[in-house]
């Protein structure tokens, strides 16, 4: 995809991009598929990827998060301009050629997550790992470490009737009490998920047998009532209350 524009709202941000590289085009809408769209909470990204292999002159950030891109940034309180060349060196070449699952993590992480991220940042709102859900008009947070059952929990509470803004990551809006999603293909086992829940992506397969799909239901945003903190804690499921301290060094643990 090329000299259209590919946008959505992801993490409270507006994120408008264009690509004069058809590939990496495509990969962008892969990316935002599935997004809300309309105006930022957080301000607005626009993205080009250009054409040219030449370095950039100027204060840029070089092979961004070890994506290959080198990005320069010119950064104002409600809009960055983001302008990303590829440039990657012998050893990125070698690493995205044999790992096709890094190079679209990268990409994504380089070209749309961080700089949201940063814009939402810029904003005062804080990256919480987690997923956020409305369940019967409530808004939960759910978090916790990697592999510890998240995106499971998500499915069958969507199967139920929930509602997604996020499976992995949220920008926080803390005097509101808001969170905004950050969108990202969904990565699980699809053949463990209830029906209906998610749409996977042909040949995109991860780690652990999982493979990449969307979510077919998104909101973009949500306010947060109750946090939910998952741990490995033995075989017998168990519900404890949290103090605030505690909570708070929960979530910057996972996050």
């Amino acid at each position: 995809m090329t000299g259209g524009i590919i946008a959505g709202l992801t993490a409270g941000v507006e994120v408008q991009a264009t690509s004069a590289s058809r590939r990496v085009g495509e990969e962008l809408a892969v990316v935002l598929d599935g997004a809300p769209t309309g105006d930022g909470a957080f301000g607005r990204i626009q993205l080009e990827v250009e054409a040219s292999r030449a370095q950039f002159t100027g204060t840029v950030l070089k092979n961004v998060a070890t994506s290959g891109f080198d990005m320069r940034f010119e950064v104002g309180e409600a809009e960055t301009l983001v302008s990303a060349r590829w440039r990657p060196g012998r050893r990125e070449r070698l690493l995205n050629r044999a790992l096709k699952a890094r190079q679209r993590l990268l990409l994504a992480q380089a070209l749309v997550h961080y700089p949201a991220l940063w814009q939402a940042g810029i904003a005062g709102a804080v990256p919480i790992a987690g997923c956020v859900l409305m369940v019967k008009g409530r808004g939960v947070l759910v978090s916790g470490p990697s592999g510890v059952g998240k995106s499971t929990l998500l499915a069958h509470e969507l199967a139920a009737g929930a509602t997604a803004i996020s499976d992995n990551l949220v920008a926080l809006d803390p005097p509101n009490r808001m969170a905004h999603g950050l969108v990202e293909p969904l990565r699980a086992d699809f053949s463990q998920l209830p029906p209906g829940i998610a749409t996977p992506l042909p040949r995109r397969r991860t780690t652990r047998g999982r493979g990449e799909g969307h979510l077919n239901r998104r909101a973009d945003s949500v306010s947060v009532d109750a946090v939910v903190l998952l741990r490995r804690a033995g075989a017998v499921p168990g519900l404890t209350r949290l103090g605030p301290g505690a909570a708070a060094r929960e979530l910057a643990a996972a996050t």
